[in-house]
């Protein structure tokens, strides 16, 4: 979760510095630029929050949790090879679309798969990554796109979403309790 974390946070917070090439190579103007950059992804994200944690809830957290993760990385790196603004802020939407997903999904897994008594640290660990990637963007990959190109920071950045680790389930055999004292009748839908 918290590579995941912070790979989101790092595509959000290194538009702002890298708006000015944006606008260059898109021949964008400042309203057009701040719409498919950053619009359209806040757009996707708050309206898929509340779906995709119905889903979650009804098909699984992890199911939807790791495509999620697999989708925002890959659209945000795929952000680098538009050619022109439709094809930028498809990318942009698609980008919040798998954001708002791995919200929805992630903040819940990590609940699920925490001992109760650890579930304080584990939703800090994970939830750090926010920090992480809004810190890491501005001061390392804007400064880094102005040397090498926004499209190559945005690939570089988002391989680590892509293929980041997968998050472990907690093994409740092997302490002894089964499942079917550990879970309320239903609960085992969720995982």
């Amino acid at each position: 979760a918290f590579i995941g974390w912070a790979v989101a946070y790092m595509d959000r917070a290194m538009v702002g510095p890298v708006i000015p090439l944006l606008r260059r190579d898109l021949h964008a103007s400042h309203a057009e630029i701040g719409f498919f950059a950053v619009t359209l992804v806040y757009f996707a994200y708050v309206i898929l929050q509340i779906p995709t944690g119905v889903w979650a809830d009804r098909f699984g957290r992890r199911p939807l949790s790791w495509p999620a993760m697999g989708i925002f990385s890959i659209c945000s790196g795929l952000t680098g090879t538009a050619s022109g603004l439709g094809t930028f802020g498809l990318w942009r939407f698609l980008t919040g679309f798998g954001e708002g997903t791995y919200f929805s999904s992630v903040v819940s897994l990590v609940e699920d798969v925490a001992p109760k008594e650890k579930r304080g640290i584990a939703t800090a660990g994970s939830q750090s990554g926010i920090s992480f990637g809004s810190g890491l963007a501005p001061l390392v990959l804007g400064p880094l796109a102005a040397w090498i190109g926004f499209a190559n920071i945005l690939t570089i950045a988002d391989v680590a979403g892509a293929g980041g680790p997968r998050p472990r389930r907690r093994r409740a055999r092997a302490r002894g309790v089964s499942g079917a004292t550990r879970r309320a009748p239903g609960a085992g839908r969720h995982r």
